[in-house]
């Protein structure tokens, strides 16, 4: 009986999986005995528990998109994952810890600068991934998808925080939620055979997707508070919500993708 033969390529990054495996569940361990000693062990493990979910699906879905690991369709497949898409996996880890304080309170003393501090530097990481892969001449299809579901999953968890936090209402979640909506929208369409047109780049979305993070970061921060907030949240989420609503029109055909 002939045994399949295995891609090599594969093979080195399933290892290279491995690795950053090892290097989350140290993050994980890390992060348990500083918030034991400085907060409450109690507080600890509920964070250690969210952080742990959280990062395993993260896990999977990479190892499932490992594949991907090429330029283009028809290319063969790259054997290392390259520093951009490692950029890219590192944040995916900092939005993780930062998943964990969802469902607690503040941490007391210099801890309350934890939650801001890991997504400002998952914001920073944003601006460099795409900029390190285009200079190392490294873009991937794996790193595209990994960085679309990164910035995804890094909104709905802060905004989330956010409004946990009393720092935005209730009605900021939308905005966390509207990537998870489009997408949802897309299936449904498909789903009853209707046409779903793609949506090709805009550079105004990338300029309104970067400031709702900044102020997302600015807000997380425990230096500002309702109803400053509150009313400054509202003038950044209404330009979003247009541009989700103009990207649906060219999706679903009401817009010309060149409008």
């Amino acid at each position: 009986m002939n045994t399949p033969r295995v891609d090599p390529a594969l093979s080195r990054l399933h290892r290279q999986w491995w690795s950053v495996s090892l290097v989350c569940g140290l993050s994980l361990g890390l992060g348990y005995t500083l918030l034991s000693t400085g907060w409450q062990p109690a507080a600890a493990r509920c964070w250690a528990l969210s952080v742990g979910c959280v990062v395993a699906v993260e896990l999977v879905f990479l190892w499932r998109w490992l594949p991907d690991n090429f330029r283009q369709p028809g290319q063969p497949l790259l054997p290392a994952l390259g520093l951009g898409n490692l950029l890219t996996i590192g944040r995916g880890l900092l939005v993780g810890l930062l998943a964990g304080f969802v469902g607690l309170g503040w941490p007391p003393g210099w801890l309350a600068c934890l939650p801001a501090g890991l997504y400002s530097l998952a914001a920073v990481g944003d601006s460099l991934d795409g900029y390190v892969s285009r200079k190392t001449h490294y873009t991937t299809h794996l790193g595209q998808r990994l960085d679309m579901q990164v910035d995804a999953l890094g909104l709905l968890v802060a905004t989330g925080l956010a409004v946990h936090y009393g720092q935005l209402p209730v009605w900021y979640l939308g905005l966390g939620l509207a990537h998870y909506g489009f997408g949802l929208g897309r299936w449904w369409r498909r789903r009853r055979g209707k046409p779903v047109h793609s949506l090709p780049p805009r550079p105004a979305r990338a300029v309104i997707g970067g400031c709702q993070v900044g102020f997302i970061c600015v807000v997380l921060w425990p230096v500002f508070s309702p109803p400053l907030t509150s009313l400054v949240g509202l003038l950044f989420v209404l330009p979003t919500l247009v541009s989700f609503g103009r990207d649906w029109l060219v999706v679903s055909g009401r817009l010309a993708a060149t409008e």
